[in-house]
C-alpha cells in the first residue's frame, strides 16, 4: 500500500521472533524498551494538527487527527471542482472535497447523517 519492502529490517525499531518468545515475554520486552526509553504516551486527544483549519465539524476534525496519528499527509479543502457552468461559462454549481491525501492523490468527502447538515453540504458552493 505505501510501496515499502516489509521485509526491509530498517523500517522497523523492534523486531522479534514470536516463536522464540510467549506473548507475556514480548509484552515485558516492549514495556521495558518503552520504559527505557520514556516515551511520552499521548492521548488521541492531545494529536497535534499540522494546521488548524476551521473544519465543518467535529467528524472532519476527528478524521484529521486519525490521519495525523497515521502520519498520513492531508489537505483540508484544497480544491473547488467546478460541476456546473451557466451559458456565459460562469460556475454555477462546484464541489469542494473535504480532504485531499497527496500521497495516495486521493480525495475525500465525509458524510453526516444528520438531514439538515445533509441538505447544508449538498448545496455547498
Amino acid at each position: 500500500m505505501f510501496g515499502n519492502n516489509w521485509k526491509n529490517p530498517y523500517l522497523y525499531n523492534l523486531a522479534i521472533d514470536r516463536s522464540a518468545f510467549t506473548p507475556s515475554e514480548i509484552e515485558d520486552m516492549i514495556l521495558r524498551i518503552v520504559e527505557k526509553k520514556e516515551v511520552p504516551k499521548i492521548l488521541f486527544e492531545q494529536i497535534p494538527l499540522p494546521t488548524k483549519p476551521n473544519f465543518a465539524n467535529k467528524s472532519e476534525e476527528e478524521f484529521a487527527k486519525i490521519l495525523s496519528f497515521y502520519q498520513i499527509k492531508w489537505e483540508y479543502e484544497p480544491r473547488t471542482f467546478p460541476l456546473e457552468w451557466d451559458s456565459e461559462g460562469n460556475i454555477i454549481e462546484s464541489f469542494t472535497p473535504d480532504f485531499y491525501l497527496p500521497d495516495f492523490d486521493l480525495y475525500i468527502e465525509l458524510t453526516l447523517q444528520k438531514p439538515r447538515v445533509m441538505s447544508e453540504k449538498l448545496k455547498k458552493n
